[in-house]
């Protein structure tokens, strides 16, 4: 499949952007993550923080499944964060503070691992 790079912070197409897969069929239900829940139960769990740094989103459910695997390896407290559009949303970690997210945000970046980004909730 073909692979194309969109910043969610600009919508728009960008050489900066996170690293996606295009033409994918898209997850069948897509009120549910990857992991089953809804959409909007992650939202509402009272047990994350506020602001999510954001690793990667995915048309396809297996690659987003692939993608939280690889991050919980790697040390992070990763799991689904909901949708945006029809792409699911995989989080390094969430946080309370926009403060603490920053922070997570600027390590991850210092490593080289992506182009991550933060979403509040």
């Amino acid at each position: 499949s073909e692979q194309v790079r969109f910043d969610f912070e600009q919508l728009s197409f960008s050489e900066n952007g996170i690293l996606i897969a295009k033409n994918i069929p898209a997850v069948a239900d897509k009120t549910s993550t990857a992991d089953g829940k809804n959409a909007k139960e992650v939202k509402k769990d009272s047990s994350k923080g506020k602001y999510a740094v954001i690793g990667g989103a995915f048309a396809d459910g297996q690659n987003a499944q692939r993608f939280l695997e690889k991050l919980k390896q790697d040390g992070f407290e990763a799991s689904f964060a909901g949708k945006r559009g029809s792409l699911q949303l995989v989080a390094y970690g969430f946080f309370d503070t926009a403060q603490e997210a920053q922070q997570a945000l600027a390590n991850i970046r210092s490593t080289g691992t992506g182009s991550a980004w933060i979403k509040r909730y």
